[in-house]
Parts: C-alpha cells; sequence; structure tokens
C-alpha cells in the first residue's frame, strides 16, 4: 500500500504542471499523426520510377513487363551498364533485371530467378510479390505445353488467355508498396523514433524527481518514518512505470489510428516490445542518477544520452542511411533491438520468435539500474 502511495505522489507531481502534459503526452500524439499525414500526401503526388532492364526481349519477358505496367509505377527503361548507377543516384527507387534466357527457361519447364536491386530501399514487400507472380508464370507456361501438345494449339495464345484470366480474377498481385504495407511504412517513417525519445525523456524526468527528493531529504525523513526501505524503492519504480504506460498507450492508439492498422495481433506486439522497452529505460535512469554525481538535469540527459543513442538505435535516423560501422556500434544501445523487434513483427514474425530480443532489451535495464539502485534508497552517502 506504501508504494502504491509513494508511486500516485510521483505520477502526480511529474504531472502537476498543464505544460508538462502538453509536453509528454500531447505532443507526441499531435506529432505522430502530422508526420503520417504529411508522409501519405508526398507518397500520394507521384507514383515511385521503377528501373527495368529487359536482357531477355522475348515473349515471358514482355509478360513480365506488362505485369509490371500494370501497378502504380513509372517504368523507366534501363540497360545492363547504367541501372546501377542509376540507383545509386536515386533517378530510380530500384531496379529489375530480367535475365536473358528467361523465355527459353520458361519454355523448358525451368525455374528462373528476376533480380531486384536497390540501394537502401527494403524490397522485402516486392520480392514477394514478383516471386508469387513467376510462380504462376511458371504454372501457366506448364499448363500451356500440356494443353498445347494436347490440342495442337499454339503454346503462347494459351499463355495469354491463362494470364488473362489471371488479371481479371483474384489471382493477380499489387506488386507496388502500398499504403497497406505497414512494416515498411512503420520502419522508413520517424514516427516510432520520436516515441521511443518521447518515452525516455518522461521516464528520466521522473528520474530527476527521485533526486530531487534525495537533495531535499525527503527521501531521508521518509527513512525514519514506519515505511520500510523496499516499499519505497518499488514506489518510486512502480510510479515510473505507471507514467510510462500513460504515455505509451496513447501512442499505440495513435499509430493504429494513422496506419489503419487493423491486426491485433501487430498492435499487442507493438505493445509488448515497448512494454519492455520502458522496463529498460527505468533500469536506466536509475543507473545514470546513479553515476551522475551532482546535479541531474533531464535537459542535459536528452541532450547527452537520449539523441545521441537513439540516431545509434536507428529511430530517428532508418538504419539503411547510416554507416555500417554506426550501425555495428548501434547493437550496445537498446533502441537497435526495439528497432529489430518491431520490424520482426510487422514481418509477421511471432512474439517467441523474438522472446532473445525482448530479453536483451530488458538485460539493459537491469544492468544499467545495478549502477544506480543505490540511489533510491533514503540514506546514501
Amino acid at each position: 500500500m506504501n508504494s502504491l502511495i509513494i508511486a500516485s505522489n510521483i505520477v502526480k507531481r511529474v504531472f502537476k504542471s498543464p505544460k508538462t502534459i502538453i509536453g509528454l503526452l500531447v505532443i507526441p500524439v499531435i506529432l505522430i499523426v502530422t508526420i503520417v499525414f504529411a508522409l501519405n500526401s508526398s507518397n500520394d503526388t507521384a507514383p515511385p520510377k521503377v528501373g527495368v532492364v529487359d536482357l531477355d526481349q522475348a515473349f515471358y519477358s514482355q509478360k513480365v513487363l506488362d505485369y509490371i505496367n500494370q501497378q502504380e509505377v513509372n517504368v523507366i527503361q534501363l540497360t545492363e551498364d547504367n541501372y546501377q548507377d542509376e540507383v545509386k543516384n536515386e533517378s530510380v527507387s530500384y531496379a529489375i533485371v530480367i535475365p536473358r534466357d528467361l523465355t527459353s527457361d520458361l519454355s523448358q519447364g525451368r525455374e528462373v530467378n528476376i533480380k531486384l536491386y536497390s540501394r537502401n530501399k527494403d524490397l522485402e514487400n516486392e520480392k514477394q510479390a514478383m516471386n508469387q507472380f513467376l510462380s504462376h508464370l511458371y504454372s501457366a507456361s506448364i499448363s500451356a505445353k500440356q494443353i498445347s501438345e494436347e490440342t495442337d494449339t499454339d503454346v503462347y495464345e494459351i499463355v495469354n488467355d491463362i494470364l488473362t484470366n489471371m488479371y481479371n480474377g483474384q489471382l493477380q498481385v499489387q506488386y507496388q508498396q502500398t499504403r497497406e504495407s505497414t512494416s515498411n511504412q512503420l520502419m522508413m517513417d520517424p514516427t516510432i523514433g520520436f516515441s521511443v525519445m518521447f518515452m525516455m525523456v518522461l521516464i528520466f524526468t521522473s528520474i530527476g524527481i527521485v533526486l530531487e527528493d534525495k537533495k531535499k531529504l525527503v527521501l531521508a525523513r521518509m527513512y525514519v518514518s514506519p515505511i520500510k526501505e523496499y516499499e519505497i524503492i518499488v514506489g518510486n519504480i512502480i510510479g515510473s512505470l505507471v507514467l510510462g504506460l500513460i504515455q505509451l498507450i496513447p501512442l499505440i492508439m495513435a499509430l493504429k489510428i494513422s496506419y489503419e492498422i487493423e491486426s491485433m495481433r501487430i498492435l499487442f506486439g507493438l505493445f509488448v516490445i515497448l512494454l519492455c522497452f520502458l522496463i529498460a529505460i527505468i533500469g536506466i535512469g536509475i543507473g545514470i542518477s546513479g553515476i551522475i554525481k551532482k546535479t541531474y538535469n533531464p535537459t542535459t540527459i536528452i541532450a547527452t544520452v537520449v539523441t545521441p543513442s537513439c540516431i545509434l538505435g536507428g529511430t530517428l535516423i532508418p538504419s539503411s542511411m547510416l554507416p555500417d560501422v554506426i550501425n555495428k556500434i548501434g547493437y550496445i544501445v537498446p533502441q537497435k533491438w526495439v528497432m529489430l523487434s518491431i520490424k520482426q513483427i510487422l514481418q509477421g514474425e511471432s512474439l517467441a520468435s523474438i522472446g532473445l530480443y525482448l530479453v536483451i532489451i530488458i538485460m539493459f535495464g537491469f544492468v544499467f539500474s545495478t549502477f544506480g539502485l543505490k540511489t533510491l534508497r533514503p540514506i546514501n552517502e
């Protein structure tokens, strides 16, 4: 009971000012909605440019081109010599290379591969869609060959009929990366990164209140009262956890509404990942408070700890835009593991498959808390 009273007191003190409520609860939600609206508006202005290199120049390569042209993309014809430079110069979002002998390989019943080339863009959705179309194309070629032998009909005419039925039926595959592609959309947008950063700011603010109590001997006076020491420690930890949940739930709801996420599995996965991160932040905040012996200034902590670690972890800047050496160093901060976990969840993985990531995230808090747990003790030094 005493722990709950201490926790409620911390929550009241953090949110005693309307400015704090606006800054730590309202602004993050508004920021998420604004960013999503701005990005969606910019994405609607023009379809992406896709470079295509047709090395086959035959029947089946033309069917692949027809398929690509049906998607909401601007197709740019490239050559084998210049497609890599065009991607690197960002003249096109990515390039599709249709191999030589595509038509002859499919005619002989051999499986084929089409190369997708990108500099930074995650092409997982595009790869899956193209693989599915190639599978249909392969099946059509096999079926057409058998029907042609039985009916003495031109094989290419039969393929055209099969593909026409595919395009008019449910087998048609949307190739472009649409707004429904939640995984890539969320990973590329900075909204998750801002959510992570605001969570850290709120928790470090609550830790600052604990140190203020210690400096003013409030903790010392509590120590001589009938309250047990563990109740004081648990109360402060619960208070920080409640503060984080107060902020986390609106952030999750803002992501759900902004991105129209209907999958409860994805929402629950996001909640669990960010909850583990919240626990880690509390431990890190306790650790930092133990390292800093003098004045604890949350603003300074944000500038020296929060922002640099968020950059290393790929939350403010996508990992694909960072040098390899920075991406490797990023594994020393929990934000990196948070982003990896979120990416796995959004790609359809279960929570069990990222269990190790979640343990690593929590361990960051556990390790750091060992440096500063003594700051929560009423009498110290």
